[in-house]
């Protein structure tokens, strides 16, 4: 649920194809 505001950073992130855990998450 508060991940909501979290999710269109990490879209531009799993794009990249970083390794992050955030990126994982989502």
């Amino acid at each position: 649920m508060f991940s909501l505001p979290l999710f269109p950073l990490q879209l531009p992130v799993s794009t990249k194809g970083n390794s992050s855990p955030l990126g994982n998450h989502g």
